[in-house]
């Protein structure tokens, strides 16, 4: 049999490592420790003992994601991410990832659409940077494609490198006509845009003089 020998308070957290046979063999939270009423001297059998530690596991990932979940919409990648650095075995995660997609807390594409209307509307660059955010997020080429091909367009492109030369427009009138060019160029092929679309923002730009 496999007997709690020792429960055993963190000094600087809500949390206790728990000792089985004089060993330490894992920690919980306060919560937990309460949810599932462990004491010393509880006797538990090496499958008994797997189980409890499964449930344990499952209702601190499930805790965790939920006050992860509270301020924004997360992807599958940021919820492997946090389940991982929260120590959840990888079979523990599974069923934590699939559990949450069956409550619709975890749906890529929800959360690609969402992340990308608001990149678009708040933080204007181009194509490339937009889909490299997009990846590293962990959504997939085919749902990234998609929705390009919705809200990404040749319009919304110029319309956001128009909008960003707009504010740097007083920093630049105080130059040349040529380094005016060069910086408002230089400017906004850093943000991704494409030579095309960064000249037809100068343009304008001049057009409002």
């Amino acid at each position: 049999m496999m007997k709690i020998t020792r429960i055993k308070k963190q000094k600087r957290r809500n949390k206790y490592k728990v000792f089985i046979n004089n060993k330490y063999a894992f920690s919980l939270s306060a919560k937990a420790l309460e949810k599932f009423s462990l004491s010393q001297a509880d006797e538990y059998s090496s499958e008994e003992l797997e189980a409890l530690r499964e449930k344990i596991e499952l209702f601190t990932g499930e805790k965790a994601l939920l006050h992860y979940l509270k301020y924004r919409f997360r992807s599958e990648k940021e919820i492997r991410y946090k389940l991982k650095l929260k120590k959840i075995s990888s079979s523990v995660r599974e069923k934590l990832v699939q559990k949450f997609k069956d409550y619709g807390y975890i749906d890529d594409k929800r959360f690609a659409e969402n992340y990308l209307t608001d990149l678009l509307d708040h933080h204007p660059q181009g194509k490339y940077f937009l889909r490299k955010k997009m990846y590293k997020k962990g959504i997939s080429s085919e749902i990234i494609t998609s929705l390009f091909d919705k809200y990404v367009t040749k319009e919304k492109l110029q319309e956001m490198s128009d909008t960003l030369l707009n504010k740097k427009k007083n920093s630049i009138k105080r130059k040349d006509k040529k380094k005016r060019k060069q910086k408002a160029l230089a400017y906004l092929q850093r943000k991704g845009f494409r030579y095309r679309t960064a000249k037809n923002s100068f343009d304008k730009l001049l057009n409002q003089d």
